[in-house]
């Protein structure tokens, strides 16, 4: 019962049949804790193969090379559980537009800042979502084209109310409200785009050591404010709540 709601509900979901017997399970330390309990316990509850990837919090080359080994030696695990080889040039391929990808969005974050851009309650945490489960596929760097395509055919307008959010949104106030808008979510842009390595296991590596949720939480809260600063806003909204208690427990230090 000390779990976040994401963690129980997946635990439940799976013992009460909901999910698919997988044909094995690899999970990291990151961004939560929780993932040591849950996944474990998943491993065991469907008789599965299990591959844990340890990601160190401290932001060092020597940490880099640690990961980027155990997702090496991730390479024949897989190929043994699914029977299907894994083409580095095929993997060489996506890092190289996931790149281009967090490229894209990037530059479509600096562009917004003066401009208002009619928003949902989706489509910031859509690019939360997309640009960490989609990252490499055509699709995502696809969507992010068309942000900076549409990002030109916008007026420019300042008198609005802009903010970032950390989480989720708040319908009254700000769907499809000119008054006010959100211009982005915290969570799409984890990545640190400014390193990078030829070696795809090392560019991953990179992607999991140098993530904004890797570390203590005043990286996040650093990452966020500078995130909000590029697409200018005026505020950000935290949200809180019991379902994340990462999230949460970060609250009064990212208020500071």
């Amino acid at each position: 019962e000390t779990l976040c709601s994401y963690h129980k509900t997946f635990i439940g979901a799976a013992e009460k049949g909901l999910l698919p017997k997988p044909k094995c399970i690899v999970y990291t330390n990151l961004a939560c804790d929780a993932n040591l309990l849950t996944f474990h316990r998943l491993a065991e509850f469907f008789d599965i193969p299990v591959f844990s990837i340890d990601i160190p919090s401290a932001q060092t080359p020597a940490n880099v090379s640690y990961v980027a080994t155990q997702l090496r030696a991730l390479v024949p695990f897989l190929e043994k559980v699914t029977g299907r080889t894994i083409d580095e040039s095929k993997l060489k391929e996506r890092l190289a537009r996931s790149r281009r990808t967090l490229q894209n969005y990037d530059k479509f974050q600096s562009a917004r800042a003066d401009k208002y851009i009619p928003s949902d309650l989706v489509s910031p945490l859509y690019s939360g979502m997309t640009n960490n489960i989609l990252l490499g596929t055509e699709e995502e760097e696809l969507y992010t084209q068309k942000l900076t395509t549409a990002e030109k055919a916008i007026k420019a307008i300042r008198n609005n109310d802009r903010v970032i959010f950390a989480h989720a949104a708040v319908k009254d106030a700000l769907l499809l409200k000119e008054e006010a808008q959100i211009v982005g979510c915290e969570l799409a842009q984890v990545a640190d785009i400014t390193k990078h390595s030829e070696d795809p296991y090392e560019e991953m590596a990179l992607r999991l050591v140098y993530h904004a949720l890797n570390g203590p939480v005043s990286r996040r809260i650093e990452a966020g404010i500078r995130h909000a600063k590029q697409a200018g806003a005026d505020g950000v909204v935290w949200f809180n709540h019991w379902g994340c208690k990462h999230t949460l427990g970060g609250s009064r230090i990212a208020k500071k």
